[in-house]
Order: structure tokens, then C-alpha cells, then sequence
């Protein structure tokens, strides 16, 4: 049993990681990884939601993945 909750947090490790290393990169005000960060802005965010080809990604995105859940709880 305690291997197998071992297993379990290096599972959720290795699936959070990515998130919590693109995360400062997405809010520093510079192009790639520094340390210290120089400043903190939503810039990148702001270019996501005015960029057509991303928005229209998002949402199939969006739509597949609510599609999908909709079938697996149909066929559960």
C-alpha cells in the first residue's frame, strides 16, 4: 500500500510539474527563463485572446474535450 501512495505522488508530481514551471515563464515581462524574474506581466495572456487561429484552437479544444466527457458518461 505505501507503494503504491508513493507511486500516486510522483504520478501528480510529474503531472503538476509542467504547470508550475510554465507558469512563471507566462508571467515574466522577458522572452525566456531568468532568474530572478525582471517583472511580472499578463502580456502573454493578453496576445493568447487576440490572436484568432489561438482562439479558434481554444474552443475546439473546449468543445472535444466536452464532447468526450459527454460519451464517456454516456457510455459508463
Amino acid at each position: 500500500m505505501l507503494a503504491l501512495r508513493i507511486f500516486v505522488y510522483i504520478v501528480v508530481v510529474l503531472m503538476l510539474l509542467p504547470v508550475a514551471i510554465s507558469l512563471p515563464v507566462a508571467l515574466t515581462d522577458t522572452r525566456g527563463i531568468r532568474f530572478p524574474p525582471q517583472g511580472l506581466t499578463l502580456r502573454w495572456f493578453a496576445s493568447v485572446f487576440q490572436d484568432g487561429i489561438l482562439l479558434q484552437s481554444i474552443w475546439r479544444s473546449f468543445v472535444l474535450a466536452l464532447l468526450s466527457g459527454l460519451v464517456a458518461v454516456a457510455i459508463w
